[in-house]
């Protein structure tokens, strides 16, 4: 049966989640070995803010609200939607299945916890995607995975994130970056420290928001993540700029371009030698 389910949600989170969230780096479970799946991570797009979408969270979830409730949404959402909310009545049914099987902890129900958790959050039920992953948090024990608990802890984070709750999402950031110390996982803390400084950008605390983007672009090059560090670099230059520092910011802003221009030149260098 578990196998069964982790094949079909992971058909359905290729599908589902291509589109990335700006802010978010909300991060799922680690697939199993012997699985052709890889873990999803909402990347941030590389694109400058401004001082009115860093204070963007209520307007978002009333949008969310507004979207899932409008008629003339496009045919893509309104499928979109109708598949996510196909798959909450059936992973619904399946952690009924697998609570009435195992009765308390299992692996298998834990894993659908989250995945409810998940389809929730991408349909903006923020309450029902935090029931779900708080349910997930209890699920794991530290001892056996701290890995999981590390990302669970950062689900929960992004999820009081979009409720406006930014000090229980810079609690659950924290407690992620902790386990994430403890394993060595620098990949997972440049995320969780990209959400730190996401936070501090929305409540207007540019400097703190400047502190945890730069870790985060440390760790990027300690990694050799061109990807991360680019986008480390953008997130540098909205800060520094809405802090006031121009000089600052034209600085991370060229790093930014001197990136882009590298990413995007190999790529039609690469084009150009398959013709």
């Amino acid at each position: 049966m578990g196998s069964r389910i982790c094949s079909k949600f992971r058909k359905f989170k290729r599908k589902i989640f291509k589109k990335s969230e700006k802010y978010d780096r909300l991060e799922e479970p680690l697939e199993k070995e012997g699985t052709d799946g890889g873990e999803i991570e909402a990347e941030a797009e590389v694109q400058p803010h401004t001082e009115e979408e860093a204070n963007y969270n209520e307007a978002r979830s009333e949008n969310c609200e507004k979207n899932n409730n409008n008629d003339s949404s496009t045919p893509d959402a309104k499928s979109q939607q109708a598949d996510i909310k196909e798959w909450i009545v059936s992973l619904e049914k399946q952690l009924k299945d697998a609570t009435s099987i195992c009765g308390g902890e299992s692996e298998e129900k834990s894993e659908i916890l989250s995945n409810l958790g998940a389809a929730h959050y991408k349909i903006c039920e923020f309450q029902l995607a935090r029931k779900y992953y708080e349910l997930h948090v209890k699920e794991l024990k530290r001892e056996q995975s701290p890995a999981l608990l590390q990302r669970a802890y950062c689900n929960l984070g992004c999820v009081y994130r979009r409720l406006g709750d930014f000090d229980k999402a810079e609690d659950y950031f924290h407690k992620g970056i902790e386990i994430a110390d403890e394993i060595a996982d620098l990949k997972a803390k440049g995320r969780l420290l990209n959400n730190m400084g996401n936070i501090y950008e929305m409540k207007k605390d540019f400097e703190g928001a400047i502190y945890y983007h730069s870790q985060r672009r440390t760790i990027a090059e300690k990694l050799g993540d061109w990807d991360s560090e680019a986008k480390a670099c953008a997130s540098l230059g909205n800060a520094y700029h809405l802090l006031g520092n121009l000089r600052s910011s034209i600085v991370f802003y060229e790093r930014l371009i001197v990136w882009l221009r590298r990413k995007y030149g190999l790529h039609c260098e690469r084009q150009r030698n398959m013709r």
